[in-house]
């Protein structure tokens, strides 16, 4: 049975939290603007009035940043500030983190960025300041007092004083060096431990940021839901008076538009959108709303195309109108905090576009589920755009996905982030509740490993919550992040020592063990047990994702206890070990020890295949009758199936090429994969009518100079760029040689509709037939097979469409998943109910 427990204010565990009054404390800026923080403060504090038993206001001061001196006021005075009638504070943004109170939390928003990361001016004193006595011996305080709570009032003492002194004002420049010192020895002040009682932030990207939170502390992050102005009613209900004024409104039309809001500022690269949309074709618009210093420049493209529409400063109906209305919604700045229009765009039920630098954009944006994140060029957004058009199916999954994304981030989660004793839980929908443990992070997935551990845990996140607790290096930051509807990745960085032990023992061993020292020297990170021991407080079962952590996890956790074996480690690490290295024993008792001991305790082991089952059964005898095979997959729905004619369609509207063969290689810079495309060369000799496609990190393995020219290296993409790319091509290649497990290529050549022309190593392990699911071919008879290949184009799609079928049944990951769900969830009550979410 959990035992769940209310955190009071003075942080004790008790059965019952009394009412508390809790100080939200903001400043006002001057001019007063409504922007995204006083949305956040009143819902907010709406929230807690009206559904909490504890009740709160938002306290402001009016704060100028027009001069150095304006902004040192502002901190001053909420440093004065009396808040002792609140029982706890809040705070977000400077200069309001400067008041005092024993139970202050902040919700980081953002500190001043023109002093942080946007700062590009000198960091020490120019020649003109460095000459004056005054400032020099402020500089000198500043840097032997950094941290020094006492400081504070001698330094507003001192700056109240020289402020007497008008002819000194032009020594100080705004942003500038010394100003600089100043705000963030502030800051430094006001956000260290010894202060703050809890750490909370909007989004991942901002606890990322270097210099905004002190060293080894924990962040816990709470999305705040979007604005109250978004109307997510759907375009024939709920529009009420923003859709008749609609019909007279000249900016408005009945074309199908795509949408984009924002602060016309050059950061926000409004531009961008624009020029992207210039390639995109089809009788569809662009509407761009707001107003800034990017106005004119929009206007040009407007000018140059008459489908962009720029319409300026529009109305919250108007807005809501637009959400309800438009095809996608498309957001593109760069580093975001959070990025309020992706949450209402979320809101709407719309699909979203955004830039991998986005920031708090791109964080809150599923790829491939609520929309796509690409990388910030016109050409990937364009290709993005175009590809949503194109495919009304993912349009509306993607809109379906957005809202119940946009649910995931609601009031109750970020008050339980700001105030609850445990770290909020995000989309939690389940009874149930895993916690698994890694010694890497695994989001974003790119390598076998993250993509198994992605696709697996969220699929297995429809049954339960689903945290998995990641080891990452000293280097980053603390994070806690829902990647995935019910899937939290947690990363806790090593301590610099544990780190330059694990790099140590790499240096004399010659190869990366992080994952033994992981487990080894866990004890040099003590803060991984305590994480550990916080999420296993809710935990049902618990789940050792590699043999390192089991030992742990059965210290600090006695109920059910799974093992994940994606290899046989004591065999992998024998081979992979020098045997003369004096680490080396070591190493590998422990490595066998925790191997054991994960056999010995899981009620149930997972392995990728049959082979790794009967060899751990081998090892450890306590394994029998524990195992069960659960291979790799692709997530099959997230590909849309596409036809013979569809993809010629699809290339002559995007490469205006309708008669070339295009085949496909997908592969990373591993031997098999380099030797496969040795083999391709040998082929594209042979068959110049047919071009040749290289995606991955495979082709920084040749000399681009050296290759026949009808092979084209397309290099790393993003994965919207590769999805488009297997749209395009007409056949898949996958011509190895060598290799263990399966090609987990495969499993995204089925799911998309491509033919497939492989080696029998390239199709091992996947029950593929010749001529049924795929066409076998020996990786020297390639070019003879592609030279025929386009005369039978019924045969090679009836092959696919067969594949598909394939891939659906034995290699997507939600079927897979759901006969292990049924498995380890018979310990549990509703089973049948909770399978339902698979289907």
């Amino acid at each position: 049975m959990r035992k769940v427990h209310l955190l009071g204010c003075d942080g004790r565990v008790d059965d019952k939290v009394e009412s508390v009054k809790i100080g939200i404390i903001a400043p006002s800026p001057v001019p007063f603007q409504v922007g995204g923080a006083e949305g956040l403060w009143t819902g907010l504090r709406r929230y807690i009035n009206e559904h909490t038993n504890a009740s709160a206001e938002v306290v402001k001061l009016p704060v100028s940043e027009a001069t150095f001196w304006s902004t040192v006021e502002g901190y001053e005075s909420f440093h004065n500030l009396d808040v002792s009638g609140f029982d706890r504070v809040i705070t977000g943004k400077y200069p309001a983190w400067m008041v005092q109170h024993p139970q202050h939390t902040l919700y980081m928003l953002h500190p001043c960025r023109g002093l942080y990361e946007f700062y590009q001016g000198p960091t020490v004193l120019t020649e003109h300041e460095a000459r004056l006595p005054t400032i020099k011996k402020m500089w000198d305080a500043l840097e032997k007092h950094q941290g020094d709570a006492a400081f504070v009032s001698e330094l507003f003492a001192a700056l109240r004083e020289w402020r007497q002194r008008p002819e000194q004002h032009d020594a100080i420049a705004w942003p500038g060096p010394f100003a600089r010192r100043v705000i963030r020895f502030l800051d430094g002040v006001a956000l260290s431990n010894h202060r703050i009682r809890r750490y909370a932030s909007i989004s991942n990207t901002v606890v990322k940021r270097a210099d905004y939170f002190p060293t080894d502390v924990s962040i816990a992050i709470a999305h705040p839901p979007a604005s109250t102005r978004v109307c997510t009613a759907t375009a024939d209900a709920n529009a009420g008076a923003a859709h008749r004024q609609a019909e007279t409104d000249s900016a408005r039309r009945s074309a199908k538009f795509i949408f984009s809001v924002s602060r016309l500022d050059t950061n926000k690269r409004m531009a961008l959108i624009a020029e992207s949309f210039l390639r995109v074709s089809g009788e569809i618009e662009l509407h761009i709303a707001g107003v800034g210093a990017e106005l004119e420049a929009l206007q040009t493209y407007a000018r140059r195309d008459p489908r962009i529409k720029v319409l300026g400063r529009i109305s919250n109906d108007d807005l809501s109108w637009h959400y309800a209305h438009c095809e996608m919604v498309v957001f593109t700045p760069y580093d975001e905090d959070y990025g309020l229009v992706a949450a209402e765009a979320l809101a709407a039920g719309k699909p979203l576009i955004t830039c991998s630098d986005s920031g708090g954009g791109a964080e809150i944006n599923l790829h491939q589920q609520t929309g796509l994140t690409v990388e910030p060029t016109a050409d990937a957004l364009s290709a993005a755009m175009q590809y949503l058009l194109a495919s009304p199916d993912a349009l509306a999954a993607f809109g379906k996905k957005a809202r119940v994304r946009s649910a995931e981030a609601n009031w109750p989660a970020v008050y339980q982030a700001l105030t609850g004793a445990i770290a909020p839980v995000f989309g939690t929908r389940n009874a149930r509740r895993l916690v698994v443990t890694l010694s890497w992070a695994f989001f974003p997935p790119l390598s076998g490993g993250q993509v198994r551990v992605y696709h697996l845990y969220k699929n297995l996140a429809k049954c339960f919550d689903v945290a998995i607790v990641c080891l990452v290096k000293s280097t980053e930051q603390y994070s806690d992040v829902e990647v995935a509807s019910g899937l939290r990745e947690i990363r806790v960085p090593k301590t610099k020592h544990h780190d330059q032990r694990d790099e140590s023992a790499e240096i004399e061993l010659g190869v990366p063990v992080y994952d033994i020292t992981g487990g080894l020297y866990i004890e040099d990170t003590p803060q991984f047990r305590e994480v550990l021991v916080r999420e296993c407080t809710l935990a049902d079962a618990v789940v050792a994702c590699h043999p390192y952590f089991a030992p742990l996890l059965r210290e600090v956790f006695d109920g059910p206890l799974w093992y994940e074996a994606q290899d046989v480690e004591q065999d992998i690490k024998t081979q992979l070990l020098p045997s003369k290295s004096r680490l080396t024993k070591a190493f590998l008792e422990f490595t066998g020890a925790a191997e054991k001991l994960a056999c010995d305790e899981a009620e149930h082991i997972w392995v990728c295949s049959d082979a790794d089952g009967v060899r751990l059964g081998t090892l450890y005898p306590s394994a029998a009758g524990k195992l069960r095979t659960v291979t790799n997959g692709t997530d099959v729905n997230s590909f849309r199936f596409k036809n013979v004619n569809e993809r010629i369609d699809l290339r002559g509207k995007l490469l205006r090429d309708t008669t070339h063969t295009f085949a496909l290689f997908l592969g990373s810079g591993h031997g098999p994969n380099i030797d496969a495309v040795k083999e391709i060369f040998h082929a594209a000799v042979q068959t110049p009518q047919v071009i040749y496609w290289v995606v991955g990190s495979v082709c920084y393995a040749f000399d681009p100079l050296q290759k026949p020219h009808n092979v084209w290296f397309l290099g790393e993409m993003s994965e919207t760029e590769r999805r488009v790319v297997m749209e395009l091509a007409s056949v898949a290649l996958n011509p190895l040689k060598s290799g263990s497990g399966t090609s987990i290529k495969m499993f995204d050549y089925m799911a998309c509709g491509l033919p497939i022309v492989s080696s029998a190593v390239g199709a091992r392990g996947l029950g593929l037939v010749d001529k049924a699911t795929y066409f076998a071919c020996d990786t020297d008879e390639i070019g003879t097979f592609l030279t025929h290949f386009d005369s039978d184009s019924v045969t090679a799609e009836a092959v696919a469409k067969n594949a598909r079928i394939h891939v659906e049944t034995h290699g997507d990951w939600a079927t897979q998943v759901r006969q292990l769900a049924y498995e380890i969830l018979t310990r549990f009550e509703n089973v049948h109910t909770k399978l339902d979410d698979f289907r």
